[in-house]
């Protein structure tokens, strides 16, 4: 099947980049610009980090005031648009009961604990649990969208990997067969993409170069959209940064230093510039390319200052 024309048509997608490049607030703006259109839409946090919380001004954990706390359970942020922070333990409790067909907490309980150990010590288990309660959500249709603050990028492949290996491990067994779907769902570009975030600097642009072909050659999900965040350059048209460096008159000290911060400027973009073509060119044709300049806390929410960047190159 062919991937959707635009972002937030797929049903999951998994926002990753280098640690620092802003992708949790991407993964906020993408989620409230499809919330905004009306689609049910829900936001993990995988990391369990709380920094998708703390834009939404949500609380965690438990609260005095018996104010839903943001946690395993989804809690609403804003109108079609509802929040959670992956936990093992109830990732666990969620597929004991769904596929091991235990209903009582009582059998749960010393079975989730002892499943707990396994799932922490076998390579891919933990992993699938997570990622499988967020497909679960799509296959079951309880969500439109969902959207997955994921791990940054060193961490993001093998999440994504996990339930390709462990359905080669694990064979016919209800794990191995719920990885199987899961497989399915995650290379399939209709319903699933990956977006990938960097800044324009040297490291972060190699790393996410690196994760895309990473993405698209070995875990085998499509890139859907690239996005290079925090631009701060000014982009002037030619004639006009030509005649900058043309400038000789003599000019008074505030006049010198406005004009040396403009051409700082100028050069900056054009360097950005650099940047941004080698991650286009690294980029799968198809994939949506977002530039996003840097955002100001005195601008307002910062969350709706992303959905709106986004929304303009839509």
């Amino acid at each position: 099947m062919n991937a959707p024309n635009s972002l937030i048509d797929h049903r999951f997608l998994a926002v990753t980049g280098k640690g620092g490049v802003g992708k949790t607030l991407v993964a906020a703006g993408i989620a409230s610009a499809a919330a905004a259109t009306g689609k049910r839409t829900l936001l993990c946090d995988i990391d369990a980090s709380g920094d998708a919380a703390r834009l939404f001004g949500e609380p965690l954990g438990i609260t005095a005031s018996g104010a839903s706390p943001v946690g395993y359970e989804p809690v609403s942020v804003l109108p079609n648009l509802s929040l959670m922070q992956m936990e093992l333990r109830p990732a666990i409790v969620d597929y004991l009961r769904t596929y091991a067909r235990l209903g009582f907490a009582t059998t749960i309980g010393p079975l989730a604990r002892t499943f707990e150990f396994v799932a922490k010590a076998a390579p891919g288990v933990s992993e699938v649990l997570s990622i499988g309660k967020l497909l679960d959500e799509v296959r079951n249709e309880n969500f439109d969208l969902v959207v997955m603050d994921g791990p940054a990028s060193g961490h993001v492949v093998g999440l994504l990997r996990a339930p390709a290996a462990v359905g080669m491990l694990t064979g016919s067994g209800a794990l191995g067969g719920q990885s199987k779907w899961m497989t399915k769902m995650l290379a399939d570009p209709a319903q699933t993409g990956a977006v990938v975030v960097a800044t324009p600097e040297e490291l972060p642009v190699s790393e996410a170069s690196d994760l895309i072909g990473e993405l698209m050659s070995n875990v085998r999900v499509n890139v859907a959209g690239v996005v290079m965040n925090r631009l701060r350059g000014v982009s002037l048209p030619r004639s006009a940064a030509a005649l900058l460096e043309q400038i000789q008159v003599e000019l008074d000290l505030p006049e010198r230093l406005l004009l040396d911060e403009l051409r700082s400027a100028t050069r900056l973009r054009g360097r950005e510039s650099d940047l941004s073509g080698e991650l286009v060119e690294a980029a799968p044709p198809g994939a949506a390319w977002h530039a996003i300049s840097e955002l100001g806390a005195e601008d307002g929410p910062m969350v709706e200052q992303m959905r709106l960047s986004l929304e303009a190159e839509w």
